[in-house]
């Protein structure tokens, strides 16, 4: 997917429950504003690795039910602009809510159906500069 560096104005990329790993994505402009959509794909943390060092400008990024562990955390908090992150469903732990501890911009986390647990939102919560909705499996 080479020609993806060639949609210079590309704000928004949705590639929920297609077969697209994260590695066909490394051709992407670092569009400003940028927000992915790869909801329910095989995508993996190599797959996340590929792209996220790249795409310094993510705003949103929604990786429900995928394959995505707490071997993306640091690729994923690394992130300076991302505001909103969904990880529903996925097999992350108290590990990755960490990693997001300080972030810059994080407002919203969707973590429900993961292994988080209700003290590790609230520590989220406690280290996180901005007022961050956390999306969970309890009433934090």
């Amino acid at each position: 997917m080479r020609w993806l560096n060639t949609l210079a104005s590309l704000s928004l990329l949705t590639i929920e429950h297609t077969q697209v790993i994260g590695e066909g994505l490394s051709g992407l402009a670092n569009n400003e504003y940028f927000s992915l959509y790869m909801s329910h794909t095989p995508a993996s943390d190599e797959g996340i690795l590929a792209f996220a060092r790249r795409l310094t400008n993510l705003k949103a990024l929604y990786l429900a039910g995928t394959n995505v562990t707490d071997n993306s955390a640091k690729s994923i908090s690394s992130l300076p602009k991302l505001d909103e992150l969904r990880l529903a469903n996925t097999k992350i732990t108290d590990v990755t809510l960490e990693a997001l501890h300080g972030h810059p911009k994080l407002e919203a986390l969707n973590v429900e159906g993961t292994e988080v647990t209700e003290g590790g939102i609230r520590a989220l919560k406690s280290a996180s500069p901005c007022r961050i909705t956390v999306y969970s499996d309890f009433n934090t």
